[in-house]
């Protein structure tokens, strides 16, 4: 096979209840001129298996076996300098991208050379595939830029970007990985924007990091707008030093900060735990002891799940 013009890679570890989907979404795609590197992070299910299987069926795919498990960040690594296509694309083993989505980023790069990467909007689903909500992201660039001092703005799982220059996730920012990639990006001088369609099915799994390791997450993109602003000052950051598990050994049941509740009430309640954001809020509401938004998650929290997700739909999309 010669080189494709798109290299698309997806790292999955124990994915093999969703992982079908998300491969056949990308075989399926109306850009057929792509490889698909498949990363098994030694799964302990039939995952590795279901890969062979597609491996035999279509010669564009291309898969990688972990002798142990290496997490996200480090298995992307391996694919992205795996990676021959011109344009390297990311998806999440739980997402499905919709048919048309390789082809608008690969257009939209070919006819903006100044933008080394693209992201897009997401349709929400639950776990049984059920649409929840749309994500419709920033589009203009400077707006998107600024946000980054705050928030991420990009959705990692979207992203198509040029290849060729070692872009590689830095694995220590072990639940923001994605969101330091982009700063790093961002240090060099490198211009992002995202495309206003969705592009993918994104799956809201209580598992997955944005909602399971919440506070976690939100710890590490601080430490990584820490690094951004150092490097901005000093022209490096103080990574090589840097110790994860400052961060990782926080017990969210131990939880004091209102601030670090706070998000992990959001968090719950998007996967719809109430239960969870019970439990939170009154832990919250006892450090705060002035009710506030979270009083909303807190009452809704007892309305039945359908009527929540009505709900979701009304006042989010």
């Amino acid at each position: 096979m010669m080189n494709p013009k798109i290299s698309v890679i997806i790292s999955a570890y124990n994915a093999s209840g969703h992982l079908a989907q998300s491969v056949e979404s990308i075989l399926n795609q109306s850009f057929k001129d792509l490889e698909l590197i498949i990363i098994d992070d030694a799964s302990t299910d039939n995952t590795l298996d279901l890969i062979k299987k597609y491996a035999l069926e279509d010669e564009r795919i291309i898969y990688i076996s972990n002798e142990k498990n290496l997490g996200p960040g480090k298995s992307r690594n391996k694919g992205i300098k795996a990676a021959k296509g011109e344009y390297i694309a990311i998806q999440d083993a739980d997402d499905v991208s919709f048919p048309a989505r390789l082809q608008l980023q690969y257009d939209f790069l070919q006819s903006h050379p100044d933008i080394f990467l693209v992201g897009g909007g997401t349709s929400n689903i639950a776990a049984s595939g059920r649409k929840t909500t749309t994500f419709t992201p920033l589009t203009d660039e400077a707006e998107s830029n600024k946000a980054f001092s705050r928030i991420c703005p990009i959705v990692n799982a979207t992203i198509m970007f040029r290849n060729g220059q070692r872009v590689l996730y830095r694995d220590k920012f072990r639940y923001a990985m994605d969101y330091d990639l982009f700063l790093n990006l961002l240090s060099q001088g490198k211009r992002m924007t995202n495309l206003p369609a969705p592009l993918i099915k994104r799956r809201m799994l209580p598992s997955s990091i944005s909602f399971g390791k919440r506070v976690h997450q939100e710890l590490f993109a601080k430490k990584a707008r820490e690094f951004y602003s150092q490097r901005k000052l000093y022209g490096k950051d103080e990574y090589d030093s840097f110790e994860p598990d400052e961060i990782l050994k926080i017990n969210v049941e131990n939880l004091r900060d209102p601030r670090l509740i706070a998000y992990e009430i959001e968090a719950r309640f998007k996967v719809n735990e109430f239960k969870e954001v019970k439990k939170l809020y009154v832990k919250y509401f006892k450090h705060r002891k002035v009710p506030d938004k979270y009083l909303l998650y807190f009452m809704t929290s007892f309305l039945p799940k359908p009527v929540v997700d009505s709900l979701r739909k009304i006042l989010w999309g």
